[in-house]
């Protein structure tokens, strides 16, 4: 156990360490993560599993993750994601398959002196905005049934309120007009958006399944309500350095009382009121609060827009929990730039979307631009 403590561990690599899986449950976080179960490969589908139930422990417990890709022969290989967290142990408690969802429970101790602090009193009391673009439906044939083409932009609505009113740590601005190509290898399109609307992540949402199964007429006469499965991929990226920072699948079923014929209209209370509706708003209710979780210490960060002497405008403000007086850090983006990872402002102006932050009296701005970071840890 000894050598365990001493590694940095990949996702990649968690299955073997399940053979050293400890005899207590003293100290340790369980937590619980799908994955879907493509041509019958099992054995990836729980690895994918137990790297989702890790990565959402790694970060409620304050740890860091950093997405890293690479070519190999003009060939883009598939993103390893990396932390600097050590593990103890690891123990598989459970395993599920059901309709092809394989679901595991894991139960892992993390080494504390890896992780960053996650005491309230020694956090920001901040909230970082969260950019959730529509949604991208795999199989829109499946929106058919019902009528529900509409249904990725209220999934963004309603996620966005959810966070908004619920969240401690994050709200969220939903642009259910953007349609973007979640999938595709070259992720600069994330940092573009946040720049764009003043947001530190950006929400990618994949809907992967959202069929109806209407059974056939009672009598031959008499139509029955349905179930219909609402499966949805959610994976957080940093819009500051395009790196993915959290990452969970939920799945859900409920009764579906339209007809064949119906069109179930999503701006409707008849929609929300039924059974798939009301399971849909608990799905999209834990999304939230899992991802609020996810980022809890997490430092908050922001850009500067302007400088103008030692007054540096940022593109946050009141609406992000800063106060005047709250301190915030610049963060180095080059070996190059002198002094910069030293140098702090303190807001003395406060916008609801912006603010203005004063370098120390004796400090000169060197080496940050227009587009530099500050963060609020």
């Amino acid at each position: 156990m000894d050598l365990l403590n001493r590694r940095l561990f990949r996702l990649r690599s968690l299955l073997p360490l399940l053979l050293l899986s400890a005899s207590s449950h003293a100290s340790m976080l369980e937590y619980s993560a799908s994955a879907k179960i493509f041509n019958d490969r099992i054995e990836e589908a729980r690895q994918q599993a137990i790297d989702s139930a890790v990565q959402s422990a790694i970060l409620n417990a304050g740890g860091q993750l950093q997405l890293q890709q690479r070519s190999q022969a003009g060939v883009l290989q598939p993103p390893s994601i990396d932390w600097q967290a050590q593990v103890n142990q690891l123990q598989l408690l459970s395993e599920t398959i059901d309709d092809q969802v394989l679901t595991v429970t894991i139960a892992l101790e993390l080494a504390p002196q890896a992780l960053q602090p996650t005491a309230a009193n020694q956090c920001h009391n901040g909230k970082a905005k969260v950019l959730i673009p529509r949604p991208q439906v795999r199989y829109r044939q499946q929106l058919v049934i019902g009528g529900l083409y509409q249904l990725d932009e209220a999934v963004a609505r309603v996620l966005a309120n959810t966070l908004s009113g619920e969240g401690h740590y994050a709200f969220a601005t939903s642009l259910p007009q953007l349609n973007l190509e979640l999938e595709q290898p070259d992720k600069q399109w994330i940092s573009a958006l946040g720049q764009q609307q003043a947001g530190q992540y950006v929400l990618a949402l994949m809907i992967d399944d959202v069929a109806a199964e209407l059974p056939p007429k009672a009598l031959g006469l008499f139509e029955r309500d349905g179930q219909r499965t609402i499966a949805l991929t959610a994976t957080l990226f940093d819009a500051f350095d395009n790196s993915q920072v959290w990452q969970q699948r939920y799945r859900s079923e409920g009764e579906w009382p339209f007809k064949r014929q119906d069109i179930a209209d999503t701006a409707t209370e008849r929609f929300w009121d039924s059974g798939f509706g009301h399971e849909l708003q608990r799905l999209l209710f834990d999304l939230s609060r899992d991802l609020d979780a996810a980022l809890q210490c997490r430092p908050l960060k922001s850009r500067i827009l302007a400088i103008n002497g030692n007054a540096l405008t940022l593109d946050i403000g009141q609406a992000a929990g800063l106060t005047v007086g709250t301190v915030l850090a610049s963060q180095p983006q080059s070996l190059n730039w002198p002094n910069q990872g030293h140098l702090t402002a303190t807001v003395t102006k406060l916008q609801h979307q912006q603010a203005v932050a004063t370098l120390a009296s004796d400090a000169a701005p060197q080496g940050l631009q227009i587009g530099d970071w500050l963060l609020w840890r």
